[in-house]
């Protein structure tokens, strides 16, 4: 690397670091938040009423991620797009958005027929307007990406997230029962788009052809992809919903957003940092090679103890969090949250192929998940909630390394290399799993207190991952003069 090549690495490392500093410190204030809205929720309201309010998120899960796209992926992957062409895909965005606002209002009587259910219809209805402000957020937002402003795009989610949270518990301890969740989410949205817009504003121009043709082709393998990978974590809570009932789907969706909240809270922090970031070095695979190794090595740190650890005490949180009532989603919560911890890898690498602009590989992952998994999800169904979530444990190993082995094809990234990265993580995790289930079969743990219990595995298992992360304490100690380094030169 030549002498003027360096002053713009240093310059994106520090970009680097301060995205990561904003959005971690953003999503994780907003996880705590988060987490105390889903069990004061859970303490509210009953399994009948999350599950029909799950019904009716399902649709709009579905069509917000068809709505959306994937314009703003173009706008931030394809670097070299000019001001009237980003005008144009706003207002195609706008377009695209209440077309499918239309869609969803016509088929909501047939969404309340399949899930024999009437009020379903009125529920999807009001969800859908948010796909209105989706239209108009979705080219701002990208363009906040693709100038790495970390800063607003923290504040933007935080704002979402907490007034969702807000309200949601409001609106249940007033009575609004199954409403709670669908008017928390569109004042959480309302709030994170008023900010949006009013940081990125950008004007719109009617769209032509020949200059929207391009981005809208890779928006379109990137919704069908993201499409195809949200439909698939939708099938099973509908298989559940059609072939269990309203109460198990109610505690397999507690499950899905106790397990999947820090993962997807990664997953969101991913996005905004590792795209856009990798998107700007697409050219130098070495510089890619660089960026992914550095996120890598800390995310393994950072999430496979807490989805282990978490996994191992959930019987105990759960049933002191909860209550009793939610006991027959101890196990899908412990089989999904590991799966959660593996997502995080997962989505890391394809967004990294993503920024590389290989995305008809993430569409032919994406198409086979879906062809396979339903079906499976369906024949385990009979079997019950947990039979169900294995078929995530299964599966999500898989996925995990195919999309890593065509990285590191791709870049050129070693097998060592990565596997020397989560080395620190899985021995830790390890080494804390063997320890918490040890104390769990000893006569040490108080057998009524289950807050007491929890205490003490929490306890245990920081110490014993701590323990084991000195013996890499050159590796961390590497991170921590990176930063240096980076402040000094500032």
């Amino acid at each position: 690397m030549s002498d003027s090549e360096q002053p713009s690495v240093r310059e994106r490392d520090r970009t680097f670091v301060g995205g990561l500093a904003w959005t971690a410190g953003g999503k994780w204030a907003t996880q705590l938040v988060t987490w105390a809205s889903v069990i004061a929720l859970a303490r509210i309201l009953s399994p009948a009423e999350l599950g029909l309010a799950g019904m009716a998120g399902l649709f709009h899960v579905i069509t917000t991620m068809l709505a959306e796209f994937g314009l703003g992926s173009a706008v931030v992957q394809m670097r070299d797009l000019k001001h009237d062409a980003i005008a144009q895909l706003h207002t195609t965005s706008v377009a695209i958005c209440s077309l499918f606002f239309g869609f969803a209002v016509l088929m909501s009587p047939l969404v309340a027929s399949f899930f024999a259910s009437p009020e379903i219809r009125w529920l999807v209805v009001a969800n859908s307007t948010a796909l209105i402000m989706t239209g108009f957020q979705s080219i701002p937002m990208a363009l906040l990406r693709k100038r790495l402003d970390y800063r607003r795009l923290a504040y933007a989610d935080a704002s979402d997230q907490v007034v969702r949270s807000g309200v949601s518990v409001l609106a249940a301890l007033l009575g609004a029962s199954y409403w709670s969740t669908l008017v928390g989410g569109l004042a959480g949205k309302l709030a994170a788009t008023v900010l949006v817009l009013a940081w990125a504003p950008f004007r719109f121009n009617w769209p032509q052809w020949l200059m929207v043709r391009e981005p809208l082709a890779f928006g379109a393998r990137v919704s069908i992809s993201g499409f195809l990978n949200t439909l698939t974590r939708q099938v099973d809570p509908l298989i559940v919903a059609k072939r269990i009932g309203e109460d198990a789907l109610g505690a397999y969706r507690f499950a899905i957003d106790i397990a999947n909240a820090p993962a997807d809270k990664i997953n969101m922090l991913l996005m905004r940092v590792s795209g856009p970031l990798i998107a700007s070095v697409q050219h130098d695979h070495a510089l890619v090679r660089r960026y992914f190794l550095k996120i890598a090595e800390p995310l393994s740190i950072s999430v496979f103890p807490a989805v282990v650890g978490f996994s191992l005490v959930a019987p105990d949180a759960i049933i002191f969090l909860v209550g009793e009532k939610w006991r027959q989603a101890i196990a899908p919560v412990q089989l999904l949250t590991l799966c959660a911890g593996m997502r995080a890898l997962t989505s890391l690498s394809a967004q990294v192929l993503i920024a590389l602009k290989d995305v008809k590989f993430q569409v032919r992952v994406s198409v086979v998940q879906f062809s396979v998994l339903p079906v499976v999800f369906y024949f385990a169904s009979p079997y019950g909630l947990t039979a169900v979530a294995l078929v995530w444990l299964i599966a999500t190993p898989i996925v995990l390394v195919v999309v890593a082995a065509r990285l590191i094809h791709i870049t050129s990234l070693t097998v060592t290399d990565y596997a020397r990265a989560m080395v620190p993580a899985v021995t830790g995790s390890a080494f804390m799993a063997f320890m918490i289930g040890v104390l769990q079969r000893s006569e040490l743990l108080p057998v009524s207190s289950h807050l007491q219990r929890l205490m003490l595995e929490i306890i245990a298992g920081a110490f014993c991952y701590g323990a084991v992360l000195l013996l890499f304490r050159e590796r961390l100690r590497s991170y921590f003069r990176f930063l240096a380094d980076l402040r000094k030169r500032k």
